[in-house]
């Protein structure tokens, strides 16, 4: 009995006959052989010419002419080639991982495993084996460009973000099991060690800061208070230690904004890049067009009340029960919207900024 199976817009479908898979095109004609399975994500989807076949067990990757690109695995990887993602793929045999590009050349020595990211995704010339537990960095010509670490990040050199990543290890005099440090392309420590480091920023490429959190014994041997502070690629730390700190647009965003949140005891303040409070502590911050760049004025909230401030320490709007309020940005101006003041009104009070000159 043949099952035929073929979604709409597609130029390849799997049919199925006496227990068997083949790969036919739009037109019916059969470009496969018969197979126990099949695999062909990135031929389904225009993305490549390859596909992956089971029989008795082992694993290969063909092509639309029917070449056998592979040598017969336990498994072979989807990942890579088979996707049109690179030229590279990771099969396994005897419990080993080794990469392989289209030509069947193997490119790796045999590991434990192999992440499926960096040079396998087409990213970058690095990817991160694991060998007795431990693992490192290698590039395409199989030199090893890292120690050996507990763990180490994708994100960054091994994704061609940036030249930099974020290596684990067991903590060392520490409580803690394990702790963070980022190191360079040339291996190169260029942090302390702390108890977590944020991606976002240096290591993702997006600027030269980053954010690392440490934990401070409290009371007890048991007991930690975790903190986060600002750094940048130097090493310098350029803000105090906080419990918490927004800064997502100002490590993520190429465009210069220098505007972060802090948060301490309960309280917030607004910081810029060069360590200055440029805020009150209040109870809480909205700030949202603040650090996107948008706007120079915030909302602060004290005592169930808000109002609204600039950078300079300029008080626009009286402290009032507001239960909405809005900054937009306007021609580069900015305007407040507010909703459901003080005496309940519904109705919404739009201000311009005329208002306040």
């Amino acid at each position: 009995m043949v099952k035929k199976g073929f979604e709409k817009g597609l130029k390849y479908k799997i049919v199925r006959k006496d227990g068997k898979k083949a790969i036919f095109d739009e037109k019916g004609n059969q470009v496969s052989e018969w197979f126990d399975r099949i695999k062909f994500e990135g031929l389904l989807r225009g993305r490549s010419e390859y596909y992956i076949v089971e029989r008795n067990g082992k694993e290969a990757i063909f092509d639309l002419k029917g070449n056998q690109i592979s040598d017969w695995f336990c498994y072979v990887s989807s990942v890579g080639l088979v996707r049109g993602q690179s030229k590279y793929y990771i099969a396994q045999r005897d419990g080993k991982e080794a990469i392989f590009d289209k030509e069947g050349k193997q490119v790796s020595d045999w590991f434990e495993k192999i992440e499926e990211y960096g040079l396998i995704k087409g990213k970058s010339e690095y990817y991160i084996a694991r060998r007795d537990g431990k693992e490192a960095i290698f590039d395409l010509q199989g030199n090893q460009i890292s120690d050996w670490f507990y763990e180490i990040g994708t994100v960054g050199l091994v994704n061609g973000e940036s030249e930099y990543y974020i290596a684990k290890r067991e903590a060392r005099r520490s409580m803690l099991y394990f702790e963070e440090a980022i190191f360079d392309v040339q291996g190169n420590q260029i942090s302390d060690w702390f108890f977590e480091i944020g991606s976002d920023g240096l290591v993702r490429g997006e600027s030269e800061y980053y954010i690392a959190k440490r934990a401070r014994k409290v009371r007890d041997e048991l007991t930690f208070h975790f903190e986060e502070a600002i750094f940048d690629a130097k090493g310098n730390q350029i803000s105090e230690w906080f419990g918490w700190i927004n800064a997502k647009e100002a490590l993520r965003k190429r465009r210069k904004v220098r505007y972060y949140i802090a948060g301490r005891n309960g309280q917030k303040a607004i910081f810029d890049l060069q360590g200055n409070q440029v805020s009150d502590w209040f109870d809480e911050i909205y700030a949202k067009e603040l650090i996107q760049g948008k706007s120079d004025c915030f909302v602060a909230e004290r005592n169930d009340e808000r109002a609204v401030f600039d950078l300079q320490g300029n008080q626009l709007l009286d402290w009032g029960r507001w239960l909405f309020i809005r900054i937009k940005e306007r021609n580069l101006k900015w305007g407040l919207t507010l909703c459901g003041g003080g005496s309940g009104s519904e109705n919404p009070i739009v201000i311009s900024p005329e208002i306040f000159e």
